[in-house]
C-alpha cells in the first residue's frame, strides 16, 4: 500500500481482526444495548412506583377545610349535637363542613350516620302515630 497525500497522518499498521473478533465485539455492542434497555425500564418502573407513592401519601394526608380526617371526626364525636357544635369557634365549624363536603370519604362516612338517624327518628315518630292511634280506638 502507498501512500498518498489524502493518507497523510494515517498509520499503515492495519492487521486484519482475529478470527471471531467482530463477532465477539458485536456481541459485547448487544449485550451493553440490553442492559441500557434494561436500565431504562427498571428507571421508569421506579418513577412509576415513586409517582403512585407519592400519590398514595398526598391522598392520605389530604386535609381538606384544613384538617384532617381525624381531627374531623374527633370535633364532631365531641361536639355531635347541635348545640355542642354551634359552641364551636365559627371558624372551626366552617373547617369541619368544608372537610365533610370535599373529602369523600368523611362524606360517605358522615352522610351514612346521617341516613341512621334519620331512620331511627322516622322510626320513633311511626311508633309515636301507632300508639296515638291506639289511643283513640
Amino acid at each position: 500500500m502507498t501512500n498518498s497525500p489524502n493518507d497523510a497522518g494515517r498509520s499503515n499498521d492495519w492487521e486484519p481482526c482475529r478470527s471471531g473478533e467482530l463477532r465477539d465485539l458485536a456481541s459485547r455492542l448487544r449485550s451493553s444495548r440490553r442492559m441500557g434497555s434494561n436500565l431504562l425500564k427498571l428507571a421508569a418502573v421506579v418513577l412509576i412506583g415513586a409517582m403512585i407513592g407519592t400519590g398514595v401519601f398526598l391522598y392520605q394526608n389530604r386535609s381538606p377545610g384544613g384538617i384532617t380526617c381525624q381531627q374531623c371526626s374527633q370535633y364532631l364525636a365531641s361536639h355531635g349535637t347541635s348545640e355542642a357544635f354551634h359552641q364551636l369557634d365559627a371558624d372551626v365549624r366552617q373547617s369541619i363542613v368544608k372537610h365533610v363536603a370535599d373529602c369523600p370519604d368523611c362524606h360517605e362516612h358522615f352522610q351514612h350516620r346521617l341516613d341512621k338517624l334519620i331512620g331511627r327518628i322516622q322510626s320513633g315518630i311511626a311508633e309515636m302515630v301507632a300508639f296515638a292511634e291506639s289511643l283513640w280506638r
